[in-house]
């Protein structure tokens, strides 16, 4: 009996671990300082946009690498670049944070293979940026194959 119940808890643990919400949030919400702290967003914050944390810049066949003293700890590239996260990447195990700017509608994420993620060991957050009218996108996608302990979230950059 204890070793059925320790199955259906373990069955349940990784269910929970491959479901996740993209939760929105707007640029206004990085002003707010008590949300920060009440959503356990202050990291978030200062990965995003602290001038001295290091960054890479995956772009067509290219990565562009700044602060590498500091460790690469964020990703940023465009929706059109996403295949750049199939390849392997010899600074993954410290990046934190991958920022997705979604350029056009009905970006599809299964261009990114889930097995490739797994070389980002550290990950914390994925922040989807879209540059486009959400209307035209009714289904917005996340990574469903990714821990619980990494975070999605999503911004809407232009008017709506």
């Amino acid at each position: 009996m204890k070793k059925l119940i320790l199955l259906i808890v373990i069955c349940l643990g990784s269910q929970l671990s491959f479901s996740q919400d993209l939760v929105k949030l707007d640029f206004s919400d990085f002003n707010d300082s008590q949300m920060l702290r009440r959503s356990n967003l202050e990291e978030f914050k200062n990965l995003a946009t602290k001038a001295d944390v290091g960054v890479a810049y995956l772009e067509s066949d290219e990565i562009k690498t700044y602060n590498v003293k500091n460790g690469i700890k964020l990703i940023r590239l465009a929706s059109n670049n996403f295949q750049e996260l199939n390849k392997s990447l010899k600074f993954s195990n410290s990046v934190e944070l991958i920022i997705i700017d979604i350029l056009k509608p009905n970006f599809n994420l299964d261009l990114i293979k889930c097995p490739d993620l797994k070389q980002f060991k550290n990950l914390k957050y994925i922040y989807f940026i879209y540059q486009i009218d959400l209307k035209n996108n009714n289904d917005l996608q996340k990574f469903n194959c990714l821990p619980a302990t990494v975070k999605q979230y999503y911004t809407q950059q232009s008017a709506s």
